[in-house]
């Protein structure tokens, strides 16, 4: 509904003008910017914006309002007002047609309650439409008019007017003056004939300009209307909870076909899940019974009901409105699902990352002990075997059996569980990836099916072996869960790697598990879709695998029967990074002659190091420390030393903070270095490690391989680029490209 007319507010501005002896240009230059709608007589003038422009007048001015009322008579705006009044046959006539329709045109939200003429008195109560806020300045002027009419319109004294408010208005008790002669009154009666033909002609212009008004509106409408319907945020207006309108997104998100069926529904009833009702009635009452303007409620994270009883999470804004005449609430609904998938991913990625490096922690905790068991296990041996000791050769290989296999965990626990942000591409090979996560995937296996890996001879793929891994180890798991246990001997889990028609590496993985339906295999790479148990599964491990798949140029595609099973096929393409051959020497320790060296040994495991000094001091002399700054003290001004072998992961001084002090207390040694580790798992440890002139070995080292080192290390090869390789422990040390 239209709140104010640009006639009255122009009458009204031209005369605070007037009154203040100011332009509408200098009144613009200091008048707030919430009131220039209402001096520039924009369409969009509002109740309140008015309000607040008289009471801002009243503050800057001290407004004399009666006298801006009288003013109000010479306006530019009312000449046709004046004449239509001035054609009345009285003084009481002009007060009834300027209450009854001349005041409720100009001013739509105020009406004339009530109207009483006796004689030279009249009573006119006049009232404000609910939910705007009262102003007495605009009953004020109603005032100055009411009581200059007779003298601005019929040429009589002013009438006396006095006015009264109540609550939502007012009461005026005006005292007309004594009314014309007969002669007079005839006068101006044949005047306003002679106006007549100027009168309906500008009722005329003003209804052609009402029109185009009107029709501006409603294209304006249209205009916003197209705008909503084409959002592609969700848009429904209910008044105290019943559904007036909802916007085709807002119908797909809650998966339903038409409006229809939200309009003219409680919003409690349809939408809005049983947990969140009173939340969203407190929110509601908030909105519709305030009387401030441009109030809104905050964004809240909100679950609505969709058509099929499911959940669509949401973010949802509400503002107050004024729809088909009545005030309701808009709701803005934003789809969230994107943001919670991205949330879901994030949280993935800190329990992938917080699982490598607990995997590195374990690593490197188990494997100094293993490393000092190992290498006693052998002395124990050796010692028996040299005292002709035997009958317990059996235990002593089942003890070094476990061993090894402790050994393969740890190593098989980290390669799997470590992620890094980083990527570390390689030429991997991917029967070897296999065969780590068959390890990892027997307990899960075995309980349920029999495996058979068939191996192709297969050239290698460019990819980070860490990731391939994951994927991997994500389906073998899958297979084996979608096999119930107990029923082994019917029941297998196929591996096979080859090479297809169109030279890609292919790994196949089938089991003849429960298959899929038509249905699931449509939603199979859906993140957060998942048929297992509450518990169980997530619903990201095949969006995931399939991710990293695509990012290495790989493909994944499946086939599956509802009872018969389900096979996946991941294809990568053939590695293009081709190693050029090194120069290399297989270095035979055994075909030179062996010379004894001096050894400073660094561990802070003081059980590792006792262990390691007794296993070399059986070939060299060997000086051992459990703290790297006394070892470089030692190490100032003395060139008596063939090698050093260090710790990387050291509490009070690192490897890597040793190698650094090295270099300007002792640098002659920077190429007789070997570090150990049992394991990596800092982004600046790997940094170092990947370093050409970096030599290092994992732990657990078996004493043949130590003692090959330090031999390499009294007897350097000549060779610029060498490798020592076995099943367990590779050294290297390339010269820098």
């Amino acid at each position: 509904m239209q709140q104010l007319t640009k006639r009255a507010v122009t009458a009204i501005v031209e005369a605070i003008c007037k009154v203040n002896i100011i332009t509408s240009d200098e009144l613009l230059a200091n008048i707030p910017r919430q009131c220039r709608s209402i001096v520039l007589q924009e369409h969009d003038m509002q109740w309140s914006d008015f309000v607040d422009f008289l009471e801002w007048c009243d503050r800057t001015y001290a407004m004399d309002w009666l006298k801006v009322g009288e003013e109000c008579h010479e306006s530019s705006s009312l000449p046709i007002v004046k004449r239509l009044l001035g054609s009345s046959h009285s003084v009481k006539m002009a007060y009834w047609i300027a209450a009854k329709w001349l005041g409720e045109s100009s001013f739509p939200l105020i009406k004339t309650k009530n109207f009483q003429a006796k004689g030279l008195e009249v009573i006119e109560e006049l009232e404000l439409a609910t939910h705007h806020r009262y102003s007495i300045q605009i009953f004020q002027i109603f005032q100055g008019m009411l009581a200059a009419m007779p003298e601005k319109v019929f040429g009589l004294k002013p009438a006396h007017v006095e006015m009264n408010p109540t609550p939502r208005g007012v009461v005026y008790n005006i005292v007309i003056p004594q009314e014309q002669s007969v002669l007079l009154w005839l006068w101006r009666r044949i005047v306003g004939v002679f106006y007549m033909n100027s009168l309906l002609r500008e009722l005329t212009i003003q209804q052609e300009e009402i029109s185009e008004k009107s029709l501006a509106l409603l294209k304006r409408q249209g205009e916003f209307q197209n705008l909503i319907e084409n959002f592609q945020d969700g848009v429904f207006i209910h008044c105290f909870g019943e559904i007036r309108y909802a916007n085709p997104k807002i119908v797909e998100f809650l998966g339903y076909e038409h409006n229809l069926e939200l309009v003219g529904h409680s919003i409690f009833e349809k939408i809005i899940p049983p947990e969140n009702v009173e939340m969203v009635q407190v929110r509601m009452m908030h909105l519709m019974s305030s009387s401030e303007q441009n109030i809104s409620n905050p964004p809240v994270e909100i679950q609505f009901i969709t058509k099929s009883g499911g959940k669509f999470n949401s973010e949802a804004t509400a503002v107050p409105i004024t729809f088909q005449g009545q005030r309701c609430v808009a709701v803005t609904v934003r789809d969230l699902s994107d943001r919670k998938k991205l949330q879901a991913h994030l949280m993935t990625t800190d329990r992938m990352t917080a699982l490598g490096q607990l995997a590195a922690g374990v690593g490197h905790e188990i494997n100094n002990p293993l490393t000092y068991v190992m290498m006693n296990l052998e002395m124990l041996t050796n010692m028996m075997t040299s005292d002709h000791i035997t009958g317990y050769e059996k235990q002593l290989a089942a003890i070094q059996k476990g061993l090894e296999r402790i050994r393969s965990v740890v190593k098989d626990l980290k390669k799997v569980s470590r992620y890094s942000e980083e990527e570390s591409l390689t030429n991997v090979d991917v029967n070897t990836v296999l065969d780590s996560v068959l390890s990892m995937a027997k307990n899960e296996i075995q309980q349920r099916a029999l495996c058979n890996f068939e191996r192709g001879d297969v050239p290698p793929i460019w990819i980070d072996e860490t990731r391939l891994a994951q994927v991997l180890l994500n389906l073998l798991v899958n297979a084996a869960q979608a096999i119930e246990p107990g029923d082994i001997e019917n029941n297998s889990i196929e591996i096979k790697t080859s090479i297809n028609e169109n030279q890609q590496v292919c790994i196949e993985i089938s089991d003849t598990g429960a298959g899929m339906s038509p249905e699931v295999q449509k939603r199979v790479f859906e993140p957060f879709f998942t048929t297992k148990p509450i518990g169980t599964g997530t619903g990201l491990g095949l969006p995931i695998c399939q991710n990293i798949v695509n990012q290495f140029k790989g493909h994944m595609e499946f086939e599956s029967k509802v009872g018969e099973g389900t096979k996946f096929r991941v294809l990568f393409p053939i590695s293009a990074h081709l190693e050029l051959p090194q120069t290399t020497e297989s270095v035979d320790v055994e075909s030179r002659k062996m010379q004894q060296g001096q050894i400073l040994l660094i561990d802070d495991d003081s059980d590792l190091l006792a262990v390691l000094q007794e296993v070399i001091s059986t070939k060299h002399d060997c000086v051992g420390f459990t703290d790297a700054r006394m070892a470089l003290d030692t190490l100032h001004n003395n060139d008596s030393f063939d090698g050093i072998i260090c710790d990387l992961m050291m509490p009070t001084m690192s490897g890597m903070q040793f190698y650094s002090m090295l270099k300007e207390v002792a640098p002659q040694y920077l190429s007789k270095i070997v570090f150990m580790t049992g394991g990596s798992f800092t982004s600046e440890t790997d940094e170092f490690l990947s370093q050409p002139n970096i030599r290092y070995c994992e732990k657990p080292v078996d004493t043949k391989i130590l003692m090959d080192i330090i031999q390499s290390m009294i007897q350097p090869p000549k060779l610029e680029s060498t490798s020592l390789e076995s099943t367990d422990i590779k050294v290297t040390a390339k010269k820098a490209a």
